[in-house]
Formats: structure tokens, C-alpha cells, sequence
């Protein structure tokens, strides 16, 4: 980890800014879980004058890592240190937290990247039921990759989302353990 300095140096790139909504990152860096970060792998130490991401947010859940916003007092975070089934995820996003919903495109490329599937909290109640949130919310056809559902599948009625494309990207049975990403409110 970089601890994030008071000026720039063009030694160490990654890291030393916090950065937001319509605030820049310089020489080409990318602003990324509340960082401007030139690569997509490790953490980033915050500066004690750093700006906390969703300040107003309850404390993380435990197992999770990397804040990130949706800009206003929206908010989510990853969830890596370990692999849960679907309801046992559900319940480690509480109190406070729930599991990702994702309704918009704009909040499903909030997401920091990563090559690896996580939880979020799309489901079917059965194989020909039709997907939602757990708000309540209908999963929309464009949140899946290719643009609709996956056919009905026995057993398979938890969703994980793929946060390099974006998208949903699988059906899969709710017991499977995966990390997984919370989001508040």
C-alpha cells in the first residue's frame, strides 16, 4: 500500500489523490473507489486529511474493503476477504447495509473493477419466476450480459455481477459462496 501524499510525485503514480465526482485525477489516472489509481490491483492507504467516501454511511460490514459512491450520499462497498452463500451475504450486509442493487446502468459502473463474480442482490423466487432486486425493484433485460435473462435454470436463482463488464453475468444456485457487494441506503 501507498499512504497518500500532500503533493504529487511522478515516481509513485497510484494513490496519492482522493478524488470524486467531477474532480480529475492527474496524468492520466483514473479515479477509482474514492482514489485516483493507475492500476486496478491493491489497496490505497488513506491520508488523515483524505476525504472518508460516503462519510455519512453506517461503518462497512466486516469482510468488506473498497468504499466507493454513486455520488450523493449513495454509496457502496466491496466485499473480498471471503466467500459466502447468497442469504448468508444478505445478512452480512446488516445492519444498516443491504446486498448491491444495481438498477441503473450508471450505478453498475460505479463499481470498482475486478476479474472476479460477486453476490449482488438480484434474484428469482423460482427457475420461471422473473428476476428482481431486493428492494422489489424488476431486474431490467439490459443489466444482464446479452441484453436479457439467463433461460430458466433448476436450482439457479441467485445472480452474480461481473464489475469489469458491468453487467450480470450468470444465474447460479444461492448456496454457492462468492464475495460479495453491499450498498446503502
Amino acid at each position: 500500500m501507498i499512504a497518500v501524499s500532500a503533493c504529487y510525485d511522478p515516481a509513485v503514480t497510484d494513490c496519492q489523490f482522493a478524488c470524486g465526482p467531477n474532480q480529475t485525477c492527474p496524468d492520466g489516472a483514473s479515479c477509482n473507489a474514492g482514489m485516483c489509481r493507475t492500476r486496478s490491483t491493491g489497496m490505497c492507504a488513506l491520508a488523515a486529511d483524505a476525504p472518508e467516501v460516503c462519510p455519512g454511511a453506517p461503518a462497512s460490514p466486516s469482510d468488506c474493503s473498497t468504499r466507493f459512491t454513486f455520488g450523493g450520499t449513495a454509496c457502496g462497498v466491496v466485499c473480498d476477504r471471503t466467500r459466502k452463500s447468497w442469504p448468508d451475504a444478505v445478512a452480512a450486509c446488516m445492519p444498516g447495509w443491504r446486498l448491491a442493487v444495481l438498477e441503473t446502468a450508471a450505478r453498475r459502473n460505479a463499481v470498482p473493477t475486478s476479474a472476479d463474480p460477486y453476490w449482488v442482490g438480484a434474484r428469482r423466487l423460482t427457475p420461471t419466476t422473473p428476476w428482481f432486486w431486493t428492494t422489489g425493484q424488476a431486474v431490467e433485460d439490459s443489466a444482464w450480459d446479452g441484453g436479457a435473462a439467463p433461460a430458466a435454470g433448476v436450482n439457479e436463482d441467485c445472480a452474480l455481477f461481473d464489475r469489469q463488464k458491468g453487467l450480470l453475468v450468470n444465474d447460479v444456485p444461492c448456496g454457492d459462496t462468492e464475495r460479495f457487494i453491499c450498498t446503502y441506503p
